[in-house]
């Protein structure tokens, strides 16, 4: 596939309603803020989003109101094992890494060992190894 940059895509449209795979770029044109976040958040889709600026507290308030499991400013595709990585909508569910991770992956089990001698009922907590 050739690298591509799309523009002037209908947000109704099959490619402005679904992910884009491979070297291509779509961009929107909005008129404002106001805008931007609304076609932003018009994505059935929020796995990750960027903004970029000169003015960080501003970055930082618009990023805050997007609709993305992740959303960087002045940077994208950032990546650490502390970050949790996940989406909303339906770009999934839950978190992976960090604490996020341990959660998500860890299958705890119980074993149960029922009377003991002195005719006490206790029980361990196992997790996988």
């Amino acid at each position: 596939m050739s690298p591509a940059l799309l523009t002037d895509i209908d947000l109704d449209s099959d490619l402005g309603c679904n992910e884009l795979f491979g070297p291509a770029v779509m961009v929107f044109k909005a008129k404002d803020e106001a805008d931007a976040l609304r076609i932003a958040n018009s994505t059935q889709y929020g796995l990750m989003a960027s903004v970029w600026t000169q003015d960080m507290d501003r970055g930082q308030k618009f990023a805050e109101q997007i609709e993305a499991g992740m959303t960087f400013v002045n940077t994208h595709m950032d990546s650490s094992p502390e970050f949790p990585f996940g989406g909303i909508k339906n770009s999934g569910y839950g978190r992976e890494n960090a604490q996020w991770a341990l959660r998500e992956f860890t299958n705890e089990r119980l074993v149960r060992l029922a009377a003991h001698p002195t005719g006490r009922v206790s029980f361990t907590r196992v997790s996988p190894a």
